[in-house]
């Protein structure tokens, strides 16, 4: 899954030619995603248009901690009402 993903940011970004060295593997870095990346940003865009309790649901995950360390939360509220759902 990673190889793959490697692969299309390869296709989709390449490097610019003259990069060599340190200046290629800091645009690498800052080019490149991640599983845990697409997951992370995936879980923030479902949650910031439904419910977070609808989101924990659809990324799987049984306990809505898991999904809060997955979603940027930026609304305190949303963080109060799923530390009081458990």
């Amino acid at each position: 899954y990673r190889r793959a993903i490697t692969r299309a940011c390869d296709q989709a970004f390449p490097p610019p030619p003259q990069l060599k060295g340190e200046s290629l593997a800091r645009w690498i870095d800052g080019h490149r995603w991640t599983p845990g990346q697409l997951r992370h940003n995936k879980a923030t865009e479902v949650a910031s248009k439904i419910k977070i309790e609808v989101a924990r649901d659809l990324l799987g995950h049984t306990d809505i901690a898991t999904t809060l360390r997955y979603v940027k939360v930026e609304d305190k509220r949303l963080i109060r009402a799923a530390r009081k759902l458990g």
